[in-house]
């Protein structure tokens, strides 16, 4: 429960342009392609949260049809 109240909490002080908070969420890569993510990049850099869109970033739009590579990829990384 711990994690999701500081999630409710940085987008509280997102929703009041808090600027510290707002950087937090703004994405400051993309890829190509989902499964293109480096897990080795992820590691060097310390990266270890990501932001996974799945509707209509990953999938088209109220596509239900979640792939078991798809499952995978993200259990992986």
């Amino acid at each position: 429960m711990g994690k999701n109240i500081e999630m409710l909490r940085c987008f509280s002080r997102v929703l009041r342009n808090d600027e510290k908070e707002i950087n937090k969420i703004l994405p400051n890569m993309y890829a190509e392609s989902f499964y293109e993510i480096d897990i080795n990049f992820l590691l060097k850099e310390k990266i270890n949260k990501l932001i996974i869109d799945i509707d209509g970033t990953i999938l088209p739009v109220d596509d239900i049809n979640v792939t078991v590579d798809l499952i995978d990829r993200i259990k992986y990384i």
